[in-house]
């Protein structure tokens, strides 16, 4: 074999790096995977929901406070920290909130779930939403009071929320310290 056909043939498995071959076979692998996988998902970003993509979805945790999976899908997507998208087969919105800079064939990162969507009017007397995914105890702690008898305990509500939202300026104008 001449080096011109080597030369040629390593180009058309990925290039003369190694690395790029395996990163060529990495994208191959997610278009099989999720081409045939139970795990596929059709997704649209959030607001427009216009732009089918496919991806992979694998659960990692679940509990009674927060839903967590892992999201697989190309560069070509665009998807990154802080894209909500709607999930098509569970009917259901995420959000992109970690990114695994380690994999580079494509866009690996946890999503979880947003189980509330919170709308406002903002100064310009226009409604906005967006979708909150949000941390906390399913069980609020209970304390008991000063002023009240030592048998009786009293459940106060639990007055502070941790809210997963994307970083834009809308959010920042009303989600605050204070909100």
């Amino acid at each position: 074999m001449s080096l011109e056909t080597m030369k040629n043939r390593l180009n058309y498995y990925g290039g003369a790096v190694r690395q790029d071959r395996m990163i060529d076979e990495k994208q191959v692998s997610l278009a099989y995977a999720i081409k045939n996988s139970f795990q596929a998902a059709k997704m649209k970003e959030y607001p427009a929901l216009n732009k089918l993509e496919r991806g992979l979805i694998n659960p990692v945790i679940q509990n009674e406070n927060y839903d967590t999976k892992l999201l697989s899908i190309s560069h070509a997507a665009n998807y990154g920290v802080g894209t909500i998208f709607k999930w098509e087969n569970t009917d259901s919105y995420w959000l992109v909130y970690l990114e695994d800079r380690t994999e580079l064939a494509y866009f690996k990162g946890n999503i979880r779930r947003c189980d509330y969507i919170v709308q406002w009017v903002d100064g310009d007397r226009q409604r906005l939403e967006t979708p909150i995914a949000i941390i906390g105890p399913s069980v609020p702690s209970l304390r008991t009071s000063s002023s009240m008898q030592a048998k009786v305990a009293q459940d106060f509500p639990n007055q502070i929320v941790t809210v997963m939202v994307p970083d834009n300026e809308q959010n920042k104008r009303y989600f605050n310290r204070y909100q």
